[in-house]
């Protein structure tokens, strides 16, 4: 059995390592460190009361979401806004601090229900979102009351914060582990390569070997990628090969290996992923990713 010499100072491990094959009593296995915290995710009900005095009234509930600051994963806001007939109402959230465009918006004209207005969304934690409410069509009927409801799931991510290098988790080779791929809403739009669109892990390796990190379960509606890098942000050089399906659609599974022998060390993977929504509404389906997470397994290869 391979086992590495160190020694321990309470709180914090110095390991001076040499693998050898040993039963001297100054050897033992290491155990790799695994940066999983789990938590329980909530589940917040909501709800609001109010009337639209005249057409075109337009409410504003300013930050009325907030997404609980310690579902660090993150979670799924659905928001319904009604009334009765013949007003037809409209809505619009937008994050807090952003007066861009808004994360969802219209009216339920030309649905199946012209009195209910829903839409979901991905919240990110400890972000406030605020809600407008508007009577969309004219009328002489008014006033005309309106209801407001809304929930909140959160999503358990054990290694949440790690969308940048600096707050990589530490994962060990040879486990599946899963996360959630998207962070959710910070500001109203979402942009490529924002920061909460990536995930960081980081592992070490004992002797010479190369590296294989696999996507071995995948959400259905988005495409995964992997890099992996040096400390210092070097990236290095991978070969990418799928299992099932085609490194092209969503959905496949794959791994990358490293084309060299990589020293002994700490290495980090980076996940990011295409295809996604962050937002829905008029009755489209929530999309996968946002309740399936992906799992992933770090190995060695001789």
């Amino acid at each position: 059995m391979n086992k590495f010499k160190y020694s321990c100072i309470p709180l914090l491990v110095v390991c001076f390592m040499s693998c050898e094959d040993s039963d001297d009593n100054d050897c033992c296995e290491m155990e790799e460190p695994h940066e999983c915290v789990e938590y329980m995710p909530s589940q917040v009900p909501g709800g609001l009361v109010s009337t639209w005095d005249e057409p075109g009234d337009v409410d504003i509930f300013p930050a009325e979401l907030t997404t609980p600051p310690d579902d660090l994963g993150g979670g799924i806001f659905t928001v319904s806004l009604s009334t009765e007939g013949p007003a037809i109402p409209a809505m619009s959230i937008t994050a807090d601090g952003d007066e861009s465009g808004v994360i969802l918006g219209g009216s339920s004209a030309q649905t199946n229900n012209e009195q209910l207005w829903t839409g979901s969304f991905l919240g990110y934690p400890g972000v406030s979102y605020s809600l407008r409410a508007i009577s969309f069509v004219e009328g002489d009927e008014y006033p005309w009351g309106y209801s407001i409801s809304w929930s909140f799931e959160g999503r358990m991510d054990c290694y949440e914060p790690n969308d940048v290098m600096a707050d990589a988790k530490a994962i060990p080779k040879d486990l599946e582990i899963e996360a959630f791929a998207h962070g959710g809403h910070i500001k109203n739009f979402v942009a490529t390569g924002a920061d909460q669109t990536y995930d960081w892990y980081k592992f070490s390796i004992f002797e010479p070997s190369k590296v294989r990190v696999a996507i071995v379960e995948s959400p259905s509606d988005i495409r995964m990628g992997l890099r992996i890098f040096e400390s210092g942000a070097v990236n290095l050089g991978i070969n990418t090969v799928a299992t099932d399906g085609s490194l092209s659609e969503p959905g496949v599974l794959f791994y990358v290996e490293t084309m060299n022998i990589l020293e002994p060390g700490t290495y980090f993977v980076e996940t990011h992923h295409d295809m996604a929504r962050p937002s829905v509404n008029k009755g489209e389906e929530i999309p996968d990713y946002w309740s399936t997470p992906y799992k992933l397994e770090v190995t060695t290869v001789d």
